[in-house]
């Protein structure tokens, strides 16, 4: 049924397109009622005008002949077509063609160059029925006097998405109740010009866009879709065989191919892509690693699988933790905030999942957007809501793991490495992927005597050489430190001498760490070929960083907490095939925090980064096409405020690039040093008379006031 209404219509459409041409040819030298006419007009159609009529199998009218004439006052019968306005009789006896075929041209005329009032719709309608049937073959021509057989519809070919009318009687029916199923048609169109593939109802709007006269072409805008007027008015000229359209499906085709094509989008830092080139997310993240266990950063250790992803990507050199220890570093990678506002500050703690919390989290809102997620090594915090991660598998604390599944014990790196790879293997082909490696080598084993342990396969290496002592780790520096870390429960100087207080156990604990630190290496190097591989390496956000630094003996102390650089200077890499070529193996010395690590990892991924987060997008370090106008950190704040005065305590800072201030609040003790000529944080300036380091001084300790408020209040940083 819907067949013929189709065919009813492309024919009725032709009926009155040739009757616009002949209105010129003739100009009012034949009328309506005579045969000869109607005759031309048959064999011109290929259908006589009679045999429109559909046959549904009910009784038709008598079928009058051409050269009878309605009686005078005589309304022809039809059938009502369902919601449609019907139109008044149109008397033909003694009209001219002309006549009949005005109004139409009329309202080609005034018809606009929209679609918004469907009742302007013929003349579009009428393109897209002469586009059609010229496509279309054409119905075997039959004498004006034949009638069509009962029960047999008039073959046409199906046309796709073409909605269902009930059967049309077209004898003696006005134009306009002809026309109105194409009425009622653009009214139910939903489609735009930006989605051509919905419906059929887009291709009328594409065609009477095309046909609006001297259409002004203006120069394809940044990001904007390709100008589909364009191309159909190509189509249109193209009427001998139409060649490259040979049918709607294939013009059809051919715009949604075309419409979606994009320019290459300058690099700005408000770059918004579609959200078809989002991107994987790998996570390679490890455990108090400082600059220094960094291959491209110290070429005594061996890292050239993160050498290489550095010339791959770009090395930051003056990255920092806000605060430096792992759980609550853990929690800022989580939640993009500072430690004061996510209050997350021990492992049992669960401020970070209360309601209306952990929705805004990375984690979770990656999930929430589709992706398949996994986290597998060290989380350190109790387990997270079981709807964030399609695999979570949590263990930490020792440097071999037996599982109680198989009664099989592995080095933990080991573990991260299977668990990396079965994740990447097994993930689903039809989603993204989001992937948390966290190791938990290089992070001493406390309680061991060993402390490093590394696997048998690496005790070969670093074997015949010695490690270089810092230029710090003598007792002097340690006597420069405020009086109170020269106590017996400070947990730095206690693990210090546990671990460097004499040349041996210097040389034994760091050659074991180094070691550790290239079987982390070796599994990332495993991970990366896997990218490669499955071919998604050109899709995928890789970022390889640490949860805080460490002191290897630096300042007569160990492990982390503390502000100096050591402490919170911490590697990262990032590798993002967004990234222009040159920029490539660059290195970056802006400060970027542990903070910018969500919203980056969101961005890639297109996702809105919450207002609640406090850090950046980093990419736009790399990515904009004029970065100095990019506004970017030149200072930040960092704080450590937890746990016992007497063992760790609090520190916080203001740090710049040549200088920092750190107060110690528990003793109200206060230091300045000037970075630029004193890196290594040898010359405590605060007792210093210079009015410029008092004027210094008081400058940053003002600031660092500010922005901590600022931190506390959950301001953008």
């Amino acid at each position: 049924m819907a067949r013929q209404n189709i065919q009813c219509l492309f024919i009725t459409a032709n009926v009155v397109v040739v009757c616009s041409l002949l209105f010129f040819v003739l100009n009012n030298s034949a009328v309506f009622h005579d045969a000869s006419t109607e005759r031309e007009l048959g064999q011109v159609l290929g259908t006589p005008l009679c045999d429109l009529a559909q046959d549904d199998g009910s009784p038709k009218p008598q079928q009058r002949k051409h050269n009878d004439k309605l009686p005078p006052n005589t309304q022809p019968k039809t059938d009502k077509l369902v919601n449609a306005p019907q139109g008044p009789p149109i008397d033909t006896t003694g009209r001219s063609i002309k006549t009949i075929v005005q109004p139409l041209v009329d309202v080609s005329k005034k018809r606009p160059s929209t679609i918004n009032d469907p009742y302007k719709l013929v003349n579009s309608a009428m393109d897209f029925s002469l586009r059609q049937s010229e496509t279309q073959p054409k119905p075997k021509q039959q004498k004006h006097n034949n009638k069509l057989q009962p029960d047999t519809p008039p073959k046409t070919d199906k046309l796709e998405n073409a909605p269902k009318r009930p059967p049309v009687d077209t004898p003696g029916r006005s134009i306009k109740t002809i026309i109105q199923p194409l009425v009622d048609v653009s009214k139910r169109r939903t489609s735009t010009i930006n989605d051509p593939n919905k419906n059929v109802n887009s291709a009328l709007d594409f065609s009477l866009r095309s046909h609006t006269p001297k259409a002004t072409k203006r120069p394809v805008e940044k990001n904007e879709r390709v100008d589909i007027t364009s191309i159909l008015n190509k189509a249109r000229k193209k009427k001998q065989g139409i060649q490259e359209y040979q049918s709607y499906d294939h013009m059809k085709k051919s715009l949604r191919q075309r419409s979606t094509h994009r320019q290459q989008p300058t690099m700005t830092k408000d770059n918004n892509d579609d959200g078809n080139d989002r991107l994987n997310i790998l996570l390679l993240y490890g455990d108090d690693w400082t600059l220094k266990t960094l291959g491209a950063l110290n070429s005594f250790v061996k890292t050239p699988n993160l050498d290489k992803l550095a010339e791959r990507g770009m090395l930051f050199t003056h990255n920092c933790v806000t605060t430096s220890i792992c759980m609550v570093s853990r929690a800022t990678l989580y939640t993009g905030q500072y430690a004061s506002r996510h209050k997350t500050y021990m492992p049992e703690d669960r401020n970070m999942y209360a309601k209306g919390v952990w929705n805004e989290t990375l984690f979770d809102l990656l999930k929430q957007h589709g992706y398949h997620t996994g986290m597998v090594g060290k989380w350190h915090h109790t387990q997270p809501p079981i709807r964030t991660f399609n695999t979570f598998k949590n263990y930490h604390g020792t440097h071999y793991i037996t599982r109680k599944e198989t009664n099989e014990t592995k080095h933990i790196t080991q573990w991260n490495e299977e668990d990396a790879l079965e994740f990447l293997e097994k993930r689903p082909r039809d989603k993204h992927f989001a992937l948390m490696v966290s190791f938990f080598a290089i992070h001493a084993e406390d309680g061991s005597r060993e402390r490093y342990r590394p696997q048998n396969k690496s005790m070969g290496l670093y074997l015949d050489e010695d490690v270089p002592k810092p230029k710090t780790a003598t007792d002097r520096h340690f006597h420069l430190l405020p009086p109170f870390f020269d106590n017996q429960k400070n947990f730095g100087r206690g693990r210090w001498k546990g671990r460097y207080n004499t040349p041996t156990l210097f040389q034994k604990m760091m050659k074991n760490m180094y070691r550790m630190v290239t079987e982390v290496d070796q599994t990332c190097g495993r991970i990366l070929e896997e990218l490669d591989r499955q071919n998604v390496t050109n899709q995928t956000l890789v970022i390889f960083t640490t949860d805080n630094g460490n002191m290897h003996g630096e300042h007569g102390l160990a492990e982390k907490w503390f502000a100096y650089e050591e402490s919170i200077r911490v590697p990262l890499i990032i590798q993002d095939p967004r990234m222009p070529k040159t920029k490539v193996g660059q290195r970056n010395d802006d400060f970027t925090l542990s903070i910018d690590l969500a919203p980056t990892i969101l961005s890639a991924a297109k996702i809105p980064v919450p207002t609640v987060m406090q850090g950046r997008d980093m990419s736009q370090l790399y990515r904009s096409s004029i970065p100095n106008e990019l506004q970017w950190r030149d200072e930040f704040y960092y704080e450590w405020f937890t746990g016992n005065k007497d063992d760790i305590p609090a520190s916080l800072a203001l740090v710049r690039k040549n200088a920092k201030y750190i107060l110690w609040p528990d003793y109200d003790y206060e230091q300045l040093f000037r970075l630029d000529n004193d890196p290594f944080e040898e010359n405590d300036l605060y007792q210093s008379t210079l009015k410029t380091d008092k004027a210094l001084l008081e400058t940053m300790k003002t600031r660092m006031e500010e922005l901590k408020q600022l931190a506390a209040a959950g301001v953008s940083l």
